[in-house]
């Protein structure tokens, strides 16, 4: 599948849910977007293509896996007024929706890479090359107790719905870079990394605060956070939120995935039992060769 690039949204910083320009200030992104350029590449999907339905199976759909329980469904929602971010707020999200049923998960991973030749994934290795990650998330619940959320880098095993263990008590058998909201912690959000065969290491706990908002069934600007990753191509992980850098983490550390081949990732996790919906907004990524 062939992302669409929204050249407006993705280099202008006056769109009011645009990339953050203290991420993406150091990507060469106008070079990579000319297809003779060779120097490294960049995706960037923003759901406004009119391409995707709802996705009802686990099966790869339009490049991405997802878990979807009884009672979950991941649903596309358009803008009517195509081309007006500053006025609309974003132009399509993704709605991730669960029923009040206890313990269930509705997430998706962009599965292009690993099951087509030659697509682009994100790597970070020493001395390897810079790459940059970002994308906005909202949700309508931040319940103590509810919440369970993992949003980041994940590496190509399957998603599964053990993605976050039941009680959102952790992740399950994955590497993985990013953020979590653990079941305990309600609104506080941590960064962390962990590889398949670890457990999660904390860059920096309680790093953020997410915002709930009754709007995640709607286009409007209220409840966007933006995740974002980079890495400097030599040994350092550096998150933001919203545009601000929360934590760093040395890539040779102890329980770091150097090297793995990670792609983009949210997971939701409903661990009380109360209905809820969450939304994806656009997501852009971008590394050198």
């Amino acid at each position: 599948m062939t992302l669409r690039v929204n050249t407006s949204q993705a280099t202008d910083p006056q769109c009011p849910l645009g990339p953050s320009p203290s991420i993406w200030c150091t990507c060469p992104v106008s070079e990579l977007l000319v297809p003779t350029s060779n120097i490294g590449w960049f995706k960037r999907e923003d759901w406004s293509n009119g391409d995707f339905a709802a996705m009802t199976t686990v099966t790869p759909y339009k490049g991405y896996n997802c878990i979807l329980d009884a009672g979950a469904t991941i649903i596309p929602l358009q803008s009517a007024v195509r081309g007006t971010p500053a006025t609309n707020g974003i132009l399509a999200q993704l709605s991730m929706t669960l029923d009040a049923t206890h313990d269930d998960t509705v997430g998706l991973q962009y599965w292009g890479p690993f099951v087509t030749s030659g697509s682009p994934l994100l790597v970070m290795k020493q001395h390897g090359t810079p790459m940059w990650f970002e994308t906005i998330f909202r949700t309508e619940t931040v319940v103590t107790g509810t919440n369970g959320l993992l949003i980041g880098l994940k590496d190509e095993t399957v998603l599964a719905e053990g993605a976050i263990a039941d009680g959102g008590a952790g992740i399950v058998s994955n590497d993985f870079v990013g953020f979590v909201v653990w079941a305990d912690d309600g609104d506080s959000v941590d960064a962390i990394y962990q590889t398949a065969a670890g457990t999660p290491q904390t860059a920096k706990a309680d790093c953020a605060t997410i915002t709930a908002t009754t709007d995640a069934t709607s286009l409007a600007l209220s409840g966007w956070h933006r995740y974002g990753i980079t890495f400097d191509g030599i040994r350092t992980a550096t998150y933001y939120v919203d545009g601000v850098v929360v934590a760093t983490a040395d890539i040779l550390a102890s329980g770091f995935p150097d090297g793995e081949e990670m792609s983009p990732v949210w997971v939701a996790k409903d661990n009380l039992g109360e209905a809820q919906v969450k939304a994806i907004g656009w997501w852009q990524a971008a590394q050198l060769y």
